[in-house]
C-alpha cells in the first residue's frame, strides 16, 4: 500500500506523481498521435487510471478515513454539509485526478486557448491592459492548481515566477522543461527563503507575475519571530497563524492581488479558471497587510464552504493547524483575556 504522509510536499500525496507524469511522456504523445478525439482520449486515460485504483483499495479507505476526520475538525457540519457526501466526492476526485492531469498537460501542448474557460474575463482584460505592471498571483490547494504556472505560460507573454517549497519549483520546473521547452524560458523558480521573497519583490516590480499558495507559503518557516505571526479571525472553526506573504509581496512591489482558482469545467470538457482581484493596491502599513491576509484566508473559506471537495487542503490541515500555530494562538488569548 502507498503510504500517506502529510508531511512531505502536497505534490507527493495522493498517488500523484509528477515523476511518472515526465517517464509517461512520449507514451501519451503517441497516444495523442493516435487518438484525436478528446473525449476518446480522456476516457482511456481515466480507463487506466481506474484500473490503477483497483490495486490500491486499502489505500483509498486509508485515505477517505483520514479526510473524513479532517473535516470533521472544522465547522462545516454547524453549516448544514453533509461530510459523508462530501468525503466521498473528494476521495473520487482525487482517484482520477492524476489521470485529470495528465490528459491536460498533454492538451495543453496544443492550442491553448479552445482549451480554457475564465470566468473574471474582466480581470484579464484589466491585466493586459497593465501589461507592463506584474501582480502577485493567489492560488490556492484548490481543484487542478499543479496546472496553475503551465496554464498561466500559456495565457500571459511574459515571466511567471513560483515562490514556493524546492520540492513543487522543482517539480514545476520538470514538467515545464518536458512538456513545453518553447517556454521554459519564461518559468522562474524561487524556493521558500529570505533572499528568494527579496527577488520576488524585485520581479514583480519588473513586470512579472508572481505565483505564490498563501496556506503554506513557507515564510512561517524562514520566520520564526512570533511577534511577526498574524492570527486573525477563525478559519473554518479554528484559530491559525496566516501566513502574511502574499499580501506583503504585493505592498513592497507595489502591484495588485489577484486570485485564481483552476478546476475541471466538466460539462465543456475544459480548465475553467476563476479570477479575482482581492486588493488593487495595499499599503506597507502592518494592519493594511494583515486586513489583506484575512481578505485572502475570507475567499478561501467561502469557497471551502461552497465546494469542499475541490479543496486540497485537507490533505495537509494537519500541517496548516501545527503546534508552532497553537504556541502562537495562546500567546495571542492571553493578550486577549
Amino acid at each position: 500500500m502507498k503510504k500517506f504522509d502529510t508531511e512531505v510536499s502536497d505534490f507527493s500525496t495522493g498517488l500523484f506523481s509528477i515523476e511518472e507524469l515526465i517517464r509517461s511522456y512520449e507514451t501519451y504523445t503517441e497516444l495523442r498521435k493516435t487518438i484525436n478525439d478528446d473525449s476518446k482520449l480522456k476516457n482511456l486515460f481515466h480507463f487506466l487510471q481506474m484500473k490503477e485504483n483497483n490495486l490500491y483499495h486499502e489505500y483509498f479507505r486509508y485515505f477517505r478515513s483520514f479526510v473524513y476526520e479532517q473535516l470533521y475538525d472544522t465547522n462545516l457540519y454547524e453549516r448544514n454539509i453533509d461530510l459523508d457526501t462530501v468525503t466521498d466526492k473528494y476521495t473520487e476526485y482525487a482517484k482520477f485526478k492524476p489521470s485529470t492531469l495528465a490528459y491536460y498537460f498533454l492538451r495543453l501542448q496544443e492550442e491553448a486557448s479552445k482549451l480554457i474557460n475564465i470566468k473574471g474575463a474582466n480581470t484579464i482584460n484589466y491585466l493586459k491592459e497593465k501589461n507592463e505592471s506584474g501582480f502577485v498571483l493567489i492560488f490556492y490547494h484548490w481543484g487542478l492548481f499543479q496546472l496553475l504556472p503551465s496554464v498561466m505560460l500559456h495565457l500571459f507573454n511574459k515571466p511567471i515566477a513560483l515562490f514556493a517549497h524546492d520540492e513543487a519549483v522543482l517539480y514545476q520546473r520538470k514538467i515545464i522543461n518536458k512538456y513545453y521547452p518553447n517556454l521554459s524560458n519564461n518559468f522562474i523558480g524561487l524556493p521558500t527563503s529570505i533572499s528568494s521573497f527579496k527577488k520576488a519583490i524585485k520581479l514583480a516590480k519588473e513586470g512579472c507575475i508572481v505565483c505564490i499558495l498563501p496556506e503554506l507559503n513557507g515564510l512561517n518557516q524562514v520566520n520564526q519571530n512570533k511577534h511577526n505571526q498574524f492570527v486573525g479571525e477563525e478559519f473554518l472553526g479554528h484559530y491559525i497563524v496566516k501566513p502574511k506573504g502574499p499580501a506583503t509581496l504585493s505592498a513592497y512591489s507595489n502591484v495588485p492581488m489577484i486570485r485564481t482558482l483552476i478546476e475541471e469545467d466538466v460539462e465543456s470538457d475544459k480548465l475553467l479558471l476563476r479570477f479575482r482581484v482581492l486588493n488593487d493596491s495595499i499599503s506597507k502599513n502592518s494592519k493594511d497587510i494583515e486586513l489583506a491576509t484575512e481578505c485572502i484566508w475570507n475567499d478561501l473559506e467561502g469557497n471551502c464552504v461552497q465546494s469542499p471537495h475541490l479543496w486540497g487542503g485537507w490533505e495537509i490541515f494537519d500541517r496548516i493547524k501545527g503546534e508552532d500555530n497553537w504556541l502562537t494562538i495562546q500567546q495571542k488569548k492571553k493578550i486577549l483575556n
